[in-house]
């Protein structure tokens, strides 16, 4: 509204009840007025629909019926009530389940909606090999003609930053550009066949090596080596991990070269141990691409011709989210772990993982509530990366563990065979080094490495603030207090 100086206004700020039913009431009214699906063209398919406007109200009632809202005990000592007899601005004041099915209401209307209209799908794999499941992951959130988009945001116009340029910017390894996930983030991701990974486990048996590729050297003499049409990489490549960690992060040992047509990886090794090609020194010095071990590979996407000149797009809205949303409503409203499992298990299978309880048989997920909890939000980190889901997911359930939890990057250090037979550390790149200087395939250096040592270090380099210390009062940002001083009724949120 215009504000004019001096002018008295009376606005108080409403209730989190009254901002959530009216939230929905929009919703509401824009779902009765929108069409089902986008229309063609597919250039279409950032507009509101039907869909969009339920899908929102979906998400809107999951975050009011949270924790951080809907609970016996505000999240922030201090006085929640508002003027006029109104509900908190920041808590309803108390705990409720019927928030829960009304989320869940919500997402079975959307649901029934979806049934008797189509359109929206998950993107399936066409095989059951790693590429097959890569392409499908991929290609459901940056496709513009994905009907696994709900609703999508992007820019449009002439010139590189908008366009798909930016498809590119893994080649630069601009620093800007950094967005390096954490130990603790790949860790979450299990096995390729659904089994949970876990770090100290794996130690134990002697296979970290094994934690992301698995490959073998060509030996020279035999058929396979005078067919190969390149000797010195690696053959029979295993990605031993959930393949949507390789379409989230660049992991050591993946193929820079992703084919659209196929869903092929090739080209050279991705080096991220510490001055290897890729990843330099940043593993070391915590800085550059690399500098956690890792690099960003969420809606960094090459140089394919397929995706270039085209318009950017930004997932908003997804039906892999409304699944998992699903799920989570199923669990909290009706203690429904069965259905809940139903609901994850779609999601896992698109990428080739085997069933949530079966894979974890330790955790009985079947009936223990807690646990299949903390399961549907682990999914939902690796299922709904660098989109802020996590971020959010934490705020919600009043993760403070979380927040103050202090990260840890991972130093990859490459091993090389010593003439005793033993192995021994080396900081020296492969493709771009030692590959080039090989006298033949007697010499070590002539082989893509496949042997590390490997380190979890603390971040201390762009440590957060966070770790000192996690105040509560950081659920919720504050507003501008130069908008509070205008005095029309805007309050402050707890603790700024």
């Amino acid at each position: 509204f215009p504000y004019t100086p001096g002018a008295s206004y009376n606005l108080p700020r409403a209730s989190v009840e009254h901002t959530v039913d009216f939230m929905v009431n929009l919703c509401d009214q824009a779902a009765t007025n929108l069409p089902w699906k986008p229309d063609e063209p597919v250039s279409e398919t950032g507009r509101w629909t039907k869909a969009g406007a339920m899908a929102l109200k979906c998400k809107i009632l999951q975050f009011a019926a949270s924790p951080l809202f809907d609970s016996d005990k505000p999240y922030y000592d201090g006085s929640y009530t508002m003027d006029k007899g109104q509900d908190s601005c920041v808590w309803y004041g108390n705990y409720s389940k019927d928030r829960w099915t009304r989320c869940l209401k919500a997402c079975q209307d959307f649901f029934n909606a979806l049934s008797q209209n189509g359109y929206y799908e998950l993107t399936e794999p066409t095989g059951k090999t790693s590429d097959d499941y890569r392409l499908a992951f991929r290609n459901a959130y940056v496709s513009e003609a994905s009907t696994e988009v709900i609703l999508g945001t992007r820019s449009s116009g002439s010139g590189k930053d908008t366009q798909y340029f930016w498809t590119q910017l893994t080649n630069s390894r601009n620093e800007r550009y950094s967005y390096c996930p954490t130990e603790e983030f790949i860790e979450m991701f299990p096995w390729a066949d659904g089994r949970p990974f876990n770090w100290d486990e794996t130690q134990k048996e002697g296979k970290l090596d094994y934690m992301f590729i698995h490959g073998d050297s060509l030996k020279p003499g035999t058929s396979a080596y005078n067919k190969a049409s390149d000797k010195q990489m690696l053959v029979n490549r295993t990605y031993t991990r959930d393949p949507r960690l390789y379409e989230t992060v660049q992991i050591n040992g993946d193929l820079q070269t992703y084919s659209w047509n196929k869903g092929a990886t090739t080209g050279n090794n991705i080096e991220a141990w510490v001055n290897g090609s890729d990843a330099g020194m940043g593993p070391q010095n915590q800085s550059g691409y690399f500098a956690s071990g890792y690099g960003n590979n969420k809606y960094v996407l090459g140089t394919s011709s397929t995706l270039l000149r085209k318009q950017p797009q930004w997932v908003v809205l997804s039906l892999n989210d409304m699944i998992l949303t699903y799920a989570e409503a199923l669990l909290q409203a009706n203690d429904d772990n069965t259905g809940a499992l139903e609901q994850v298990n779609k999601i896992r299978a698109r990428v080739g993982l085997g069933g949530l309880a079966e894979c974890n048989p330790s955790e009985d997920l079947k009936t223990n509530k807690a646990n299949l909890l903390e399961e549907i939000l682990r999914e939902r980190a690796c299922e709904l990366a660098m989109s802020d889901s996590r971020y959010f997911d934490l705020i919600r359930y009043k993760r403070a563990d979380k927040f103050a939890e202090k990260l840890h990057g991972l130093q990859i250090y490459r091993l090389a065979p010593t003439n005793n037979g033993k192995w021994t550390r080396v900081t020296d790149m492969w493709w771009n080094g030692d590959k080039k200087k090989a006298t033949g395939p007697t010499d070590y250096r002539f082989y893509e490495p496949s042997h590390f040592d490997f380190e979890r270090v603390d971040i201390k380099i762009g440590a957060r603030t966070w770790w000192k210390g996690f105040d509560v009062k950081w659920y919720l940002e504050p507003f501008p207090q130069t908008e509070v001083n205008k005095g029309y009724g805007l309050t402050q949120n707890p603790g700024w």
